[in-house]
C-alpha cells in the first residue's frame, strides 16, 4: 500500500526552550542534541496523509517576532501544512504534561468519530477539573481545522 511507511502522528516528549530574540532558534532537547525550527525544511502540502505533530515540551507552541517574520515551532509546522499541531505556550509540569497527552490520545482514539478539537477541549476540561490550581491545562494550543478527525486504519 502506498501509505504504509508514512506516519500520521509525530509526538515529541522532551524539554523545550524559547529564544526570545530568534524564535526559529528555539529548541527542543532530543536524547543527544537540540532540534530547532530553523533545522527543519518540511512540506506536507502535496501529501495525502499529513501528520499530527504534538510537541509536549515547555514553550513548544510559543511564537515570537524575529527580524522579518513570526517564528517558532507552531509557525514552522503550520507553514509545512501539517494537519494538526499541538504544543504548550509556556512551562508545563512534567507529570501533568504526560497526563494531558495520555488523556488526549485516549479520548481521541477510544471515542468513535470525535473531532480532534472536541477531544482537545474535553482533555483541557478534565485536567482543569482534576488540577484546578495548575495552569498546565491552559498552556496547550491546538492548530487544526475544528472538524478534523483521525482516520483509523481498518483492521
Amino acid at each position: 500500500e502506498e501509505n504504509q511507511n508514512q506516519f500520521s502522528i509525530l509526538h515529541f516528549a522532551c524539554h523545550g526552550m524559547f529564544n526570545t530574540t530568534s524564535p526559529d532558534d528555539s529548541a527542543i532537547q532530543l536524547s543527544d542534541s537540540l532540534l530547532r525550527p530553523s533545522d527543519m525544511y518540511l512540506d506536507f502540502s502535496h501529501k495525502s496523509l499529513r501528520p499530527m505533530v504534538f510537541i509536549n515540551a515547555c514553550h513548544g507552541a510559543r511564537v515570537g517576532f524575529s527580524l522579518t517574520q513570526i517564528g517558532g515551532w507552531a509557525k514552522q509546522f503550520v507553514d509545512a501544512k501539517v494537519a494538526v499541531f499541538i504544543g504548550a505556550m509556556w512551562e508545563v509540569d512534567d507529570e501533568l504534561a504526560f497526563e494531558f497527552a495520555q488523556t488526549f490520545y485516549t479520548k481521541l482514539l477510544k471515542t468513535d468519530d470525535i473531532a480532534i478539537a472536541e477531544a482537545f477541549q474535553q482533555t483541557r476540561k478534565t485536567i482543569r477539573e482534576k488540577y484546578p490550581n495548575n495552569s498546565t491545562w491552559l498552556a496547550y494550543s491546538l492548530y487544526a481545522h475544528p472538524e478534523a478527525r483521525i482516520i483509523q486504519p481498518a483492521n
